[in-house]
């Protein structure tokens, strides 16, 4: 299989792509071929950009349970298989999987699926249901009794070698009396390796050995703050996020799980270093999306803030809300499901975002890193729940080194403004006088792959997606097609109708506010008949504010009027030479010439 089934298919792609090299991404056995074909056909290293090894299965020393046991079986296994050539012997495999794929997807079944899926790795991991019942569908499949031989010979020999055929043949074939060891040395391509704490099939012992003999490691990424285990590198419920981050940047990633003061999961991806320079760890920053959107708006493409703040030193933490992106996949410890979306309770606003949420990172942030203070972004509500934090909890203002606020929308009495948007405003009254019962919206099954950014993929319909995302922000203006895919694929993630409710309330309120719950509930909340408004007077922490002047969402009017209350503006950047929206911050084609360079000269800077 690494003799000509890999060079075969790497052929077979650069051919049909017309590309001089592709990157390479191997799991468990496929990544045992990746190391093969390029140990014994060197010449391949050349067509190899990177080489992405997950738990590769190379010298295996310290395996747990499940390879003990299939070890201790091997008398049994050789006398069964003497006179089959292949394994599994069914004489419809396909159809045999097809049956136990179809027991999985009923209640009582499935706890033994699960099971079996975790005994083969040898730990009681998370997964993705909808990945188990694909996994009986597929697993296993028919394999030539040579190859489990082989597996067999490693486990016995603890070396990463050809098959042996005995002393006799091994002359004919190798010229010598023992299978010789694979020549990982010749393995030039630049390799990244991703391995866990809890893998009981390849232990971070082994791991180690392989990264000691690969002659051109470019970075290793190992997980050990969660449970983790062989198979969850591919059914893991969160592996979606990491993979995606992972596959498009080659920058490393760390995923951290935590809760909320009032019980919410809450899930951060981190960039610790630039996949650029010597991985020193810089100054924590931490990054908020705006309404309805997931961290991935900070690294939708090469030149996203996410990116530009990493290769500038610092470490980034991308910051996502309760119920949204990475946090809405964590499962809760009591149950080991992912809560469904209907069992979560929904009663709160953006408020609790400002309240429980920012804090939370914010201390796991520190902790983790060992930094008192850190740097807080956000763009339009992302920049909005910053001083809500601070304004509401403001010892927490002796954390923040800086708040970089991008069209932060507080006092929002002049957005949307025009006759263009009379019927969008109607529409909003309408809204608030309507008794709706629904909790949360959530357009989609599955709101991080929307269809609809699929579409905006296609050349014509991508065109589409920006023209239309245009004539939401009032003009056309030169947009980024990677970070426009993003957001149709992933905007809107599930969210509380209440939080819908309490921005529109500020839309039209023209205040900055708590949630309004009439004129009876306020007096309950508040004791007052109208909300309080925010307390922007209590944030110390030193802020940096952009603004544009064609940001129809935040204009330049209600940023003055922050501006003149805040009491520590440390500088701003007011845009106005070039058509620049409220989308631009994070979607615009020179956002990496502006936005990014001025965040790094200011966060530079000693404070």
């Amino acid at each position: 299989m690494g003799m000509y089934d890999f060079p075969a298919v790497v052929d077979f792609v650069l051919n049909k792509t017309g590309r001089a090299k592709l990157d390479v991404v191997g799991f468990s056995l496929g990544a045992t071929i990746s190391l093969i074909g390029l140990s014994e056909r060197p010449a391949y290293n050349a067509k190899i950009d990177k080489l992405v090894l997950m738990a590769p299965a190379a010298r295996m020393t310290a395996y747990g349970y499940p390879l003990i046991a299939f070890s201790r079986s091997s008398i049994l296994f050789k006398y069964t298989m003497k006179e089959q050539s292949f394994f599994p012997v069914f004489q419809d495999p396909d159809g045999t999987l097809r049956f136990l794929r179809w027991l999985c997807t009923y209640r009582i079944y499935y706890p033994v699926c699960s099971l079996y899926i975790n005994l083969a790795q040898g730990i009681l991991g998370n997964h993705n249901k909808d990945t188990v019942i694909s996994a009986m569908a597929d697993f296993p499949q028919p394999m030539s009794k040579k190859l489990l031989l082989h597996l067999l010979q490693s486990l016995s020999s603890k070396k990463f070698c050809k098959f042996d055929y005995g002393m006799k043949v091994n002359m004919q074939y190798y010229n010598m009396k023992t299978p010789p060891e694979y020549n990982l040395s010749k393995v030039t391509a630049p390799t990244f390796i991703l391995h866990s704490k809890n893998d009981k099939l390849c232990a971070p012992k082994d791991v180690k050995w392989l990264v000691d003999k690969l002659p051109n490691v470019k970075d290793i990424y190992y997980i050990d703050k969660i449970k983790f285990g062989h198979l969850s590198f591919v059914m893991h419920p969160n592996i979606e996020l990491l993979w995606e981050k992972i596959k498009a940047s080659g920058y490393p990633l760390k995923m951290y799980e935590y809760k909320s003061e009032d019980n919410y999961f809450l899930g951060m991806e981190r960039i610790p270093y630039s996949k650029y320079g010597n991985r020193t760890i810089g100054k924590p920053v931490i990054l908020l999306s705006g309404m309805f959107a997931t961290s991935i708006v900070y690294v939708s493409h090469e030149k996203s803030l996410g990116y530009v703040l990493s290769d500038a030193g610092f470490d980034v933490w991308l910051f996502n809300y309760r119920v949204t992106g990475m946090s809405k996949k964590i499962k809760d410890p009591r149950t080991g499901e992912i809560p469904k979306l209907s069992s979560i309770n929904w009663d709160y606003c953006f408020h609790e975002f400002g309240v429980y949420d920012l804090p939370a990172a914010i201390d796991l942030v520190i902790s983790v890193t060992g930094h008192s203070k850190v740097d807080v972004g956000g763009v339009s509500l992302g920049g909005t729940i910053p001083l809500i934090t601070l304004a509401e909890r403001p010892e927490y203002n002796k954390k923040i080194r800086n708040l970089i606020l991008m069209a932060p929308a507080t006092r929002i009495t002049s957005a949307y403004k025009g006759i263009q948007y009379y019927f969008i405003r109607k529409a909003v009254q309408r809204f608030l006088k309507t008794n709706i019962k629904t909790r949360y919206i959530s357009l989609n099954k599955d709101p991080d792959n929307i269809p609809t950014g699929q579409l905006c993929k296609i050349k014509i319909f991508g065109f589409i997606c920006v023209y239309s995302l245009n004539i939401l922000q009032g003009f056309n203006n030169p947009l980024h097609i990677e970070p426009v895919i993003d957001v149709f694929t992933t905007y809107p993630q599930p969210t509380s109708m209440k939080t819908i409710k309490h921005y529109f309330q500020l839309l039209l309120s023209g205040r900055f506010t708590n949630y309004d719950y009439g004129a009876i509930g306020n007096m309950v909340h508040y004791n007052s008949i109208n909300p309080p408004e925010y307390n922007i007077t209590n944030i110390t922490a030193p802020a940096i504010i952009m603004y544009s002047k064609m940001d129809n969402l935040v204009p330049p009017s209600d940023i003055k009027w922050l501006l003149d209350n805040l009491p520590n503006v440390k500088d701003t950047l007011y845009i106005d030479n070039i058509p620049f929206s409220h989308q631009s911050f994070v979607m615009d084609k020179n956002s990496h010439l502006i936005i990014g360079p001025y965040i790094v000269k200011q966060l530079s800077k000693n404070t």
